[in-house]
Order: C-alpha cells, then structure tokens, then sequence
C-alpha cells in the first residue's frame, strides 16, 4: 500500500492564499513533504491568480513532457487546477469586461470577465497539452463550486 501512495501522490503543488487577485503574500511549493518558498514568483505581485496559476499549469506539463521525452517514458500526467475565480472580491482585467459588454449591469459583466479569463486560460491549457500530442489521451473534467453571489451581478432566478 506504502508503494502505491508513493507511486501516485503529488510530486509539486502551488499552494496559494491570495488577499485578492493580484497579491501573492504566501505561495509555497510543497515536494516529498518539504516546503519550498516560490520566491521565483514573488516578483509577480499586481498580476492576475488566473494569469499565475494558467502559466505554472504550462510550465507543469511542458516540464512533464520534456521529463518524457528525455528519459524515454509514458508516465501519465494528473494536473488538478483550481482557479481561484470567479470568487470575491470581484477584480478583474479590463479586457474580459470589454469582451462582455453585451451584457447589462457593470457587477455581471465584472463576474463574466473573471470566467472568461478562466476560459481563455483553460484554452491556452488545453493547446499545450495538444503542443505536446497528450490531449488526445487526456481526460479534463471542469466544474465550479457555485453559482455566484448576487452581490456580483449574478441572476440566482435563472437557475
């Protein structure tokens, strides 16, 4: 059983505990049960969770494949990706309001911009994995915990 854990537990995992969106005062790289300060990323404060946690899930399967390739193997990849969005508090890069303009009341066009960011993330995830030739035998589920708060902007009558 000791054998089996091993073989299929997390090799690295980006712990996060933004304040907000665009503050990183803890992020913590955790391996074989030690911590490792992400200092790396520190440098990163002011940018979007979802830009951060999309380019560490890039830098994972590039490095995942190139480990492959490298030394000849087949090991299956598990990427478990939470994004932080579409929580509160509601932030949001300007471009994903614009690209839901469409939509009235400036709190649900807020809210509907952090999900588009989340989906062209997803996007930019899924043509690495293609880059690579592993989307063909992967397996994505994406869900999210709820509906949204109606202080977003979020119409709970359409559910």
């Amino acid at each position: 059983m000791l054998k089996i854990v091993t073989l299929f537990s997390f090799i690295s995992f980006l712990g996060t505990r933004f304040v907000d969106f665009h503050s990183d005062k803890v992020i913590k790289r955790h391996k074989n049960k030690q911590t490792i300060e992400r200092s790396h990323l520190l440098h990163l404060n002011g940018t979007h969770s979802t830009t951060v946690t999309r380019n560490e899930a890039i830098q994972a399967i590039t490095l995942h494949h190139q480990n492959n390739q490298k030394n000849h193997l087949h090991v299956p990849l598990f990427l478990y990706l939470p994004f932080q969005a579409p929580h509160t508090p509601t932030q949001v890069i300007s471009k994903y309001i614009l690209q839901n303009v469409h939509v009235k009341g400036l709190k649900r066009r807020a809210f509907l911009g952090m999900i588009s960011q989340v989906d062209e993330s997803i996007g930019y995830i899924v043509n690495t994995f293609k880059k690579y030739q592993m989307w063909s035998n992967t397996i994505m589920f994406v869900f999210s915990d709820n509906g949204g708060q109606i202080v977003q902007g979020i119409l709970q009558s359409v559910y």
